[in-house]
């Protein structure tokens, strides 16, 4: 052993050595660490997280203010319809699907949509009658664009959620994936700089 171990080295890898052998011994495998003791709160926190990083729980809402100020509280997200084609495309960039989209996000944005998502107007003249057909449980709509501000009150009276964005900066976009990725419950941002090009 003199020749094994450094003067450095003899104590410690003595004590090792003794520990295992008395280990051996008495029958008992390997000791597990005492798991640290973990504050309420902060088991708390760390579940929320958890939570977050899976997505939506059932009957979890996503709350959020609207570019128009307006409250949105929405838990469903299946039966959407876009009224802007670059949100119907960072809506499915975000991960979610579209039962309707204005026309713009076909000759615009060259989105392929299948034959089972409606076209229900233009971005400046969307039909509400085509929108409530579908009976979407969510609708995107630009704020910047007057006939779909007016659309508020309608489609409030419809019972159905909407919320409105603005797409004028780089910043718009990004909170727009966000809240859109929340909505989906993707917790990644989406497919990142896919939605460059909106900017």
């Amino acid at each position: 052993m003199e020749n094994l171990f450094s003067n450095k080295f003899k104590r410690p890898a003595a004590l090792v050595l003794f520990c295992l052998l008395l280990g051996w011994a008495s029958g008992c495998g390997r000791v597990e660490p005492a798991a640290p003791k973990v504050p309420p709160s902060e088991q708390a926190a760390s579940k929320d997280a958890a939570s977050a990083s899976s997505g939506l729980t059932a009957g979890e809402k996503v709350r959020f203010t609207d570019a128009l100020g307006y409250q949105v509280a929405q838990v469903s997200c299946r039966r959407v319809v876009s009224l802007y084609g670059s949100f119907a495309e960072t809506w499915t960039l975000a991960g979610g699907t579209l039962v309707g989209t204005t026309e713009d996000a076909v000759s615009e944005r060259q989105m392929n949509l299948g034959q089972e998502v409606a076209v229900v107007g233009t971005v400046k003249s969307p039909n509400l009658e085509n929108i409530l057909a579908l009976m979407p449980d969510f609708v995107i709509l630009s704020a910047d664009i007057p006939a779909q501000v007016k659309l508020h009150q309608n489609l409030q009276a419809a019972g159905i959620a909407h919320a409105y964005f603005a797409g004028l900066t780089f910043r718009d976009y990004l909170a727009m994936l966000e809240d859109f990725c929340r909505l989906t419950g993707r917790p990644d941002g989406g497919e990142g700089p896919a939605f460059l090009s909106f900017a």
